[in-house]
């Protein structure tokens, strides 16, 4: 089987990712990318993260609503950021970077 190699520019990166997904091709990577597509990104796994990702939503819109009827501006950008930390962080870590560090 024919398999992709990496462009040159991966080069630089594994110093620090070593021989990982990223950097890695042939059969090192195909053997990983099965155990992520079997475990991480199963469609039952996917769907447990959409309580996570709809919690994350809804907050979001409550604070836009809540800033917005104050009359008070807001940084939406930093609004976005922080949510998709926060969503990142609680499909990871059963953590809320919310609730824990971002009040």
């Amino acid at each position: 089987m024919n398999h992709l190699t990496k462009g040159t520019i991966y080069d630089a990166f594994k110093f620090g990712l070593m021989d990982g997904l990223v950097v890695s091709s042939g059969e090192k990577w195909k053997s990983r990318r099965k155990i992520m597509d079997k475990h991480i990104f199963s469609h039952s796994m996917i769907l447990s993260y959409m309580e996570i990702f709809n919690k994350e939503a809804n907050r979001l819109v409550n604070d836009i609503e809540e800033t917005h009827s104050i009359g008070k501006e807001m940084e939406v950008a930093t609004q976005l950021k922080r949510a998709t930390l926060n969503a990142i962080t609680s499909t990871i870590i059963p953590i809320s970077a919310h609730e824990n560090y971002l009040k």
